[in-house]
């Protein structure tokens, strides 16, 4: 007979090794139940990952990115940032960031082709101002002995204000086209793409003439505008006989719905350009994306046109005084031809300091827009995603080939 019960082997008054503890029955020390912590200065097992929300041991290194790593932002990871700006809806100090690493990283093709088409605008000015001023020497005969105008000084100043009206036309027309073409090194620099002067105008070919297309609408929309507040004032004041103050409050709304129908428009170059699509749905896109987000838009580009007029006038408005000053010394005791003369080759040197200047500004200005056009899209349309994707798979191929801003907006397909 036993003298007590029969325990099959292995279980006796022991725990044999590897087995679950009882009911009630605490874990003897160093092992662990399964879900269980790891107890102090207990190691996971080879291959075992810690558990969500684990604190790391002493010693132990926490894994990146990782719940509970990152001390209080469980799950964060910060975004990739391949290129000038992180792929995220974007700050001012990033936008303005971006857009100046942008011009530093392009600079040949930014800025070259800022200073090309504002040579082309001088160089106009200057044969205009020389063919006006050479055709006015004898200024005596285009004024009656009564102080009033001839008819040849009507049609000399007529001219003059036309033709100086024509190239204020063709410079707004030049900037619209190279907002429209620097759109493409800024977009490629996201992805750290650098992009060269030959490269740059061979993706925007095919973009130059429907660019000149977008800006002869929008210049023939405000001149338009203008005619017709004109035409108003003229007939409120002499035909319904109302004060000529009203002209005023006229001018002013006028302005307010320039200034607001511009910023709706503002990315329409960029969208033109990146998304391959025309004139008229490239002003709908960019009336799409600004809404909601007027005022930050206006806020940002309005900012940028300060802080731009402001560096470009503190080095350009001693040296114009200078040269202005100088030309008027030279001028006192010379022949009318001379005083013509002179007042070109000042006049074009002034024109030629702004010019680069000018250039400069044209330059960060696209970068700016370019760059409220990306971070409207993530904002609107989750497009850091597919940024993210463009630039893992630049990262990840051996030979990616030419890379290009993906467009997934409502034009499907690859972008410039």
């Amino acid at each position: 007979m036993s003298n007590g019960p029969h325990h099959p082997p292995g279980q006796g008054g022991q725990q044999q090794w590897g087995q679950q503890p009882q009911w009630g029955q605490q874990p003897q020390w160093g092992q662990q139940q399964p879900g269980q912590q790891p107890q102090w200065g207990q190691q996971p097992a080879p291959g075992q990952q810690p558990y969500p929300g684990q604190q790391p041991q002493w010693g132990q290194q926490p894994q990146w990115g990782r719940p509970g790593s990152n001390g209080g932002f469980p799950g964060y990871v910060a975004p990739p940032k391949p290129g000038i700006i992180p792929l995220r809806p974007l700050g001012l100090g990033e936008v303005l960031d971006g857009a100046f690493q942008a011009t530093r990283k392009n600079a040949k093709a930014m800025f070259g082709s800022a200073v090309l088409f504002q040579l082309v605008i001088v160089i106009l000015m200057g044969l205009t101002a020389a063919i006006f001023f050479g055709l006015g020497a004898d200024i005596g005969s285009f004024i009656q002995p009564d102080g009033m105008p001839t008819a040849a000084g009507l049609g000399f100043g007529a001219g003059a204000i036309g033709a100086f009206l024509l190239i204020g036309l063709l410079d707004s027309a030049s900037v619209f086209v190279l907002q429209g073409v620097l759109v493409i090194p800024v977009s490629r620099s996201i992805l750290n793409e650098q992009t060269s002067f030959k490269d740059m105008w061979a993706r925007a070919k095919g973009r130059i003439w429907p660019l000149v297309g977008l800006a002869s609408v929008v210049l023939l929309a405000t001149i338009a505008v203008l005619v017709a507040t004109i035409l108003l004032g003229v007939v409120l004041v002499s035909v319904a006989d109302l004060s000529g103050w009203i002209v005023v409050p006229l001018v002013l709304a006028m302005v307010a719905a320039g200034i607001w129908a511009g910023i709706k428009i503002v990315l329409a170059p960029a969208a033109l350009v990146l998304e391959n699509i025309g004139i008229f749905a490239s002003i709908r896109r960019s009336w799409n994306l600004v809404k909601g987000n007027w005022w930050r838009t206006f806020g940002i580009v309005a900012l940028t046109v300060i802080i731009v007029g402001i560096v470009t006038s503190v080095v350009t408005v001693p040296l114009e005084f200078l040269i202005s000053f100088i030309g008027a010394g030279t001028m006192e005791t010379s022949t009318t031809e001379d005083v013509i003369f002179m007042t070109v080759i000042t006049t074009l040197i002034s024109a030629l300091i702004s010019t680069l200047f000018a250039a400069i500004g044209y330059a960060f200005q696209a970068g700016v827009t370019a760059l409220l056009y990306v971070d409207l899209r993530m904002r609107h349309e989750g497009f850091d995603v597919v940024l993210m994707k463009e630039a893992e798979r630049l990262a990840g191929s051996s030979s990616p080939g030419p890379s290009a801003l993906p467009n997934p907006g409502p034009n499907q397909g690859r972008g410039i």
